[in-house]
């Protein structure tokens, strides 16, 4: 029903989902560079992290099955989105399942696994708007 209403069949819906996810889980993954100034950072990314554990799984679920599916399709730049957005779907996962699975009675612990894990995410949210920029151009 919602494809008959927009201009564009369910692939043109599920590329603008796909795409807007991607957009979400890169800004997501800069916070951590855009709070770590800040003195109340770690409570700030505590709020966040459920959001980061929503969206972690969901784009490393599209960004695998992109990989598998579109393979030599969307040529060495899809790749290089799909597999930006499966580390960053990996990375924003893995921040919430240190939180309440792995350590779970240790919050220092999680918070310096969540530490070491923003030096990565930070760079890799960056990467991540940049290539949304380079999917619009594009076009994929």
């Amino acid at each position: 029903m919602v494809w008959m209403i927009v201009k564009g069949g369910p692939e043109e819906i599920m590329n603008f989902f796909h795409f807007f996810l991607f957009l979400l889980m890169s800004l997501m993954a800069t916070l951590p560079v855009i709070f770590g100034r800040r003195g109340d950072s770690i409570e700030r990314q505590n709020k966040l992290a459920l959001f980061q554990g929503i969206l972690g799984p969901m784009g490393l679920t599209f960004g695998l099955f992109s990989l598998i599916v579109s393979g030599n399709v969307a040529g060495l730049v899809g790749t290089i989105i799909y597999s930006v957005e499966v580390l960053i779907g990996f990375l924003l996962t893995y921040g919430l399942m240190s939180r309440y699975v792995v350590h779970r009675g240790e919050v220092a612990v999680a918070n310096s696994t969540r530490l070491r894990l923003a030096t990565y995410q930070g760079p890799l949210g960056i990467l991540g708007i940049a290539l949304c920029a380079l999917w619009l151009s594009k076009g994929l």
